[in-house]
């Protein structure tokens, strides 16, 4: 889920569904602030999830890379979005096959900023420029990690990532700490305040609060958070909002500039031995969460 300057749109694409027959969906919506559409491209990348999408200012569309259904296929293709229909990239130099990867435009650099989540102990940093990757060798590189929180922190000039799940062997992982990126390097930080250890989260930049909002996310084993934090720059704040989204992991978060409002869609939660699949909209204001 990206929001698409250009056309004033949030985008979503594809995702999965453990209750419907059609488990893996190749479906484009928009989202126009009050209502949402669905498209109908003539192409399109093959139906998954766990695809990497975010907003490429200078080219004027949206840039999704990877994506699996974890049968058949693990994608490292580059697809973009130009308001009437995906384009297949051919580019020189790609990441490896990835998902649940962390993606975000860096304002700063006019590049998109990509963390491979590949088989690799620590994680590597792409760059894309509108029509290549470009492998980054920073000094200080992540612990490898998916499904991390992402958003570019505008006022400060920075990408930030928070936690993510990953392997120790065959047992599952959390993470809980924050990294920012510089354009050139990675830097730990050390916040007197944070979530507790979790991925699945999803996090955006508010302008108009000129902070990062997170909302929600899971440990690898449970339980499922429903907590909305901010990011300042330096720290983590726990916001006590009126009204919040259930507990969930694995939702679409973006900042939808022509409504002014952070806007979050679907996610999963575990609960009485079943997993539950959300198709709700709620809007974060800067002070509580709507439901529309």
């Amino acid at each position: 889920m990206a929001y698409d300057q250009a056309r004033g749109r949030i985008v979503i694409f594809g995702g999965f569904n453990g209750q419907n027959a059609n488990w893996y969906y190749g479906d484009t919506w928009t989202w126009d602030g009050t209502r949402w559409e669905e498209q109908h491209p003539t192409h399109a990348p093959q139906p998954g999830y766990g695809a990497a999408m975010a907003y490429d200012a200078v080219g004027r569309q949206v840039v999704l890379f990877g994506g699996t259904d974890d049968h058949t296929y693990l994608s490292n293709q580059t697809w973009t979005w130009d308001g009437a229909d995906w384009t297949l990239q051919h580019p020189a130099t790609s990441p490896p096959p990835d998902a649940g990867a962390t993606i975000v435009y860096d304002e700063a650099t006019s590049e998109i900023v990509l963390l491979d989540s590949g088989a690799q102990t620590r994680e590597t940093t792409w760059t894309w420029d509108g029509a290549n990757w470009t492998q980054q060798h920073p000094y200080t590189k992540p612990p490898i990690r998916q499904w991390a929180a992402s958003a570019y922190d505008k006022g400060n000039r920075t990408v930030v990532v928070f936690g993510g799940f990953y392997a120790e062997g065959e047992v599952g992982r959390d993470r809980g700490d924050t990294g920012t990126w510089d354009g050139a390097d990675w830097t730990l930080r050390h916040p007197v305040s944070r979530p507790t250890d979790r991925g699945g989260s999803a996090a955006a930049y508010d302008p108009v609060q000129n902070q990062v909002v997170l909302f929600g996310g899971a440990g690898a084993y449970g339980p499922f958070y429903r907590d909305t934090w901010t990011w300042d720059g330096s720290t983590w704040t726990r916001q006590r909002p009126a009204a919040s989204p259930l507990f969930r992991e694995g939702m679409g978060l973006a900042y939808d500039t022509a409504i002014g409002q952070v806007v979050l869609f679907g996610g999963v939660s575990f609960f009485r031995d079943h997993l539950y699949w959300f198709n709700d909209t709620w809007t974060w204001d800067g002070t509580t969460w709507t439901e529309h």
